[in-house]
């Protein structure tokens, strides 16, 4: 009787762990205006949260991630890389070695960005045992340079010139130059 008392008692106590209910709503919406609150991150969504524990809860998000923050990352970097080669003459031969590069360190400043919010939520909810913060953009099928389209097609879809105005400093004023070739 006692033990079925005691059993009783911790099931009503930790319940919530036991079904892995819902973190509550004022957490959720601090990591999402977080997350909405960063240069790189244009969109949340597919938001899940549970928690695991008496202290621990896991935090899963899908974020589409602004290519133009992206890009004006590593402007300083690839501006004279690309410039050399093109002053050379010798852009269409550098020119895959150049992207591939690029492509990569593409990856690695997204990369870095997740781990920089995972860090800002965990120093903000201490709680947040599991993050996982998955990129992924609603119009995955999008790209700039596609098949099938003509010149006029391509620079109408996606992004607009006045969102590529709104990014623009310095550091990302490629993505514009890019764009008026």
């Amino acid at each position: 009787m006692l033990l079925g008392a005691v059993g009783a008692v911790l099931a009503a106590v930790n319940g919530r762990y036991l079904i892995g209910s819902a973190v509550e709503p004022a957490v959720v919406d601090d990591i999402e205006a977080l997350l909405r609150s960063r240069p790189a991150i244009d969109d949340v969504h597919s938001v899940q949260s549970q928690w695991v524990g008496p202290n621990a809860f896991a935090y899963k998000c899908e974020v589409d991630f602004d290519g133009t923050w992206v890009a004006a990352q590593l402007f300083d970097r690839y501006e004279p890389l690309f410039s050399d080669a093109a002053r050379a003459r010798a852009l269409d031969d550098e020119l895959p070695t150049l992207l591939s590069f690029y492509a990569e360190d593409v990856m690695r400043a997204v990369e870095s960005e997740v781990r920089d919010v995972e860090n800002a939520i965990r120093a903000k909810h201490p709680d947040a045992l599991f993050i996982e913060i998955e990129p992924d953009a609603r119009a995955t099928a999008r790209r700039w340079a596609s098949d099938g389209l003509s010149d006029a097609e391509q620079r109408s879809v996606a992004v607009s010139y006045t969102h590529l105005r709104a990014h623009e400093t310095k550091a990302n004023l490629v993505c514009r130059l890019l764009l008026e070739k």
